[in-house]
């Protein structure tokens, strides 16, 4: 019998959130940075967001005197350019050494999560962000973010943060840091098919998801203009490394992990070019009515395309869900086609003669 799964994907695009200046009151002001990032948000709450809960990251800073849009980027202010930020002690974004606002100057801020001494992005006020040859591993899940541009400032910011989930506002001084995911999260759920129709003569059913991996998905791209131009690499990574028992039609399991990956064009499957594609060994556990045991049927490394119509393509700051419906069967009955093959003439004769004597 013929098994079958289904493949449903959704998508989530996170929104915006704002801030508001305050003039400097202190003439020697320590630099800090108000750090927030992009969450999933309602349409009732677009300024949602969610308390930075990354590692350290990097800055850049430039000086100007009046304007940034007229100006050009002006002089780094610190060095190395790409300053490194980490919370200090009393709960601060700042600076390992201190730095202070300048008493005639703006200041301009451009900032990226997490921090990398060597191969960081980079960012020019004609270009934007760009990074080259970024690699994602097997072994890591980084969530690589990249900063709005803040320019003109003269002072740390007041910022009423809405954060997501407590409605409430809460207040922070800083360069107002809000970050945007430059990634795909991608998830899987695996379930029974809910079909009822699936389910004909047979008494009951489980499935175990054995394991389960995505295939021939690119890892490494450069960055420029806000779009990721993937490499030809491309490299396997695994959600499902534990026996995963699906029991209840429609009720979904997730997997073991969920990952973050290079955005990039989805492509349908072809003869001698496949497009990234689930890959899925499970064991159909089935016991047929009139049956007293259950019958044991292993099913390995099935190929399933990723591309749907829900999802083309995967882009920076989206969140894709796979939600795997697994049948038992396609529900084709063992029919019989009886027939009978025509006598064959023959091409001989042979006389025997029986119990005669000589």
């Amino acid at each position: 019998m013929k098994k079958y799964i289904v493949l449903a994907a959704s998508a989530v695009l996170a929104l915006a959130a704002c801030s508001k200046v305050a003039p400097v009151t202190e003439p020697d002001q320590a630099i800090t940075f108000d750090v927030i990032n992009y969450a999933n948000s309602t349409k009732a709450d677009q300024a949602g967001h969610l308390a930075f809960e990354g590692t350290d990251f990097g800055s850049y800073a430039w000086v100007t005197q009046t304007n940034w849009a007229t100006e050009g980027e002006g002089t780094y202010f610190w060095t190395p350019n790409n300053q490194q930020i980490t919370k200090n002690n009393a709960g601060k974004w700042t600076t390992s050494t201190m730095y202070f606002w300048p008493k005639q100057a703006k200041l301009s801020f451009a900032s990226y999560a997490p921090y990398m001494a060597t191969g960081a992005p980079t960012y020019t006020k004609a270009n934007g962000w760009a990074m080259s040859n970024y690699t994602i591993n097997n072994d890591a899940n980084v969530d690589l973010m990249f900063a709005d541009l803040v320019t003109d400032l003269t002072g740390n910011v007041t910022t009423a943060e809405a954060r997501e989930g407590d409605g409430g506002k809460h207040f922070a001084d800083g360069v107002p840091t809000l970050f945007r995911h430059k990634l795909t999260r991608v998830s899987f759920k695996f379930a029974l098919a809910e079909d009822e129709n699936a389910y004909e003569n047979i008494s009951d059913v489980y499935i175990v998801v054995n394991s389960a991996s995505i295939v021939n998905v690119k890892n490494t791209g450069s960055y420029a203009g806000d779009v990721w131009t993937p490499a030809a690499a491309t490299a396997e990574y695994a959600f499902v490394t534990s026996n995963k028992e699906l029991k209840t039609k429609g009720t979904f399991v997730d997997a073991d992990a969920n990952r973050i990956l290079l955005p990039q064009a989805l492509v349908a499957s072809a003869a001698n070019a496949p497009g990234q594609q689930l890959k899925i060994s499970y064991t159909i556990y089935t016991k047929y009515e009139g049956s007293t045991e259950y019958l044991q049927e292993p099913i390995v490394d099935e190929l399933y395309d990723l591309r749907g119509t829900a999802v083309t393509n995967w882009t920076p700051n989206m969140d894709v869900l796979y939600k795997v419906s697994i049948y038992p069967t396609e529900q084709n009955p063992i029919y019989f086609d009886p027939a009978v093959k025509a006598w064959d003439t023959p091409v001989a004769e042979q006389a025997l003669d029986v119990n005669k004597s000589e």
